[in-house]
């Protein structure tokens, strides 16, 4: 019974220690812009209309090492954009995007991606209705 505790505590110790494990998680450390976050805001107000700019990172990994480190930007109310335009405009000023931030963000080679959502919510009474489309571009 001594050796038995003993091989099953050696078991799980190794069980354990084997485990991976995956993540991704979005974190509040802000992308810095060399001009602000406001100025950024108006340079691609220039090309095309939103209501809101919201700003992020994320990481992608396992438990170990982190793989891959990217940017978020999420456009909120481009419904004309989403609705009347087809997929190359979105891509389109997603490559604008990229672009601009490529030519504006502090510590660039921190970064690997930067995720472009645009997004639109419309609310019909109770039923609220959200369109989504992500651009993931390498930096």
């Amino acid at each position: 019974m001594k050796y038995l505790k003993i091989v099953f505590v050696c078991f799980l110790f190794m069980v354990l220690s084997n485990c991976t494990t995956s993540f991704k998680r979005s974190s509040n450390n802000f992308p810095d812009f060399k001009i602000g976050k406001k100025g950024f805001e108006n340079l691609i107000a220039k090309e095309f209309n939103f209501e809101k700019l919201t700003l992020g990172t994320y990481e992608k990994g396992s438990s170990n090492t982190v793989s891959e480190k990217g940017v978020n930007l999420t456009f909120l109310g481009v419904d004309e954009m989403l609705e009347e335009s087809s997929d190359s405009v979105l891509i389109r000023n997603a490559r604008f995007i990229r672009k601009l931030t490529v030519k504006n963000l502090l510590n660039l080679e921190k970064f690997d991606f930067v995720v472009i959502t645009f997004e639109n919510e419309d609310e019909k009474g109770v039923l609220t209705t959200i369109t989504k489309k992500k651009i993931k571009l390498e930096l």
